[in-house]
């Protein structure tokens, strides 16, 4: 396989510590971000991305290149991340982050294009607010399907790899997750996990 991590993965196992190094260096910050994304709490996020680094580490010498290095990683991450909704191992509770649109609306500037923008940016605040506990609220696999999907921008092939399930499948998950999520933002209240 041609992919250049795979190679360094390889390199690892076989007692290369540099390889290591140089994927923990090109993987730490997607991985913290997609934990982050997952359950929407800093702390935990980074919990988490240290466990799957740690899992890495500890499984190397089962490692098999037959796909591509970051679609086993993503699974790995994935995993624990679901395993962390089931378990609550670093259980997090949803910070309510308040945008601080009285006090930014109440300044002595007198322009109203400022205004206005202070007002839309709050109102795109308060918007994304929602969908992020719309999604944190979605069960485990479709919340990590949408987040492929979005965030990574990855096929539904791709997704199916790192999830362990077919193109058809994932397909149904998202449609379900759009689904789950339009109907936690019209009611306007959370829903229990799955």
């Amino acid at each position: 396989m041609d992919d250049p991590h795979v190679q360094l993965m390889l390199r690892f196992q076989r007692g290369d510590e540099s390889a290591y190094k140089e994927l923990y260096e090109t993987y730490k910050i997607p991985i913290l971000n997609f934990s982050y994304r997952f359950c929407q709490d800093r702390r935990v996020a980074e919990e988490l991305s240290q466990e799957v680094f740690l899992r890495v580490y500890k499984t190397a010498s089962t490692y098999r290149p037959d796909a591509k290095f970051s679609t086993w990683l993503y699974r790995i991450a994935t995993n624990i991340c679901l395993n962390e909704m089931r378990t609550g191992k670093y259980r997090y509770e949803l910070e309510q982050h308040h945008a601080g649109g009285e006090e930014a609306l109440s300044t002595e500037n007198k322009n109203s294009e400022f205004h206005r923008n202070v007002h839309e940016r709050i109102i795109a605040d308060e918007a994304e607010q929602s969908v992020r506990k719309a999604m944190a609220s979605l069960p485990g696999k479709q919340r990590a399907a949408l987040l492929f999907s979005v965030y990574e921008e990855l096929s539904y092939r791709e997704i199916g790899q790192r999830l362990g399930c077919s193109e058809g499948a994932v397909k149904s998950i998202i449609h379900r997750a759009k689904i789950g999520i339009r109907d936690i933002l019209k009611r306007g209240i959370p829903r229990d996990n799955e």
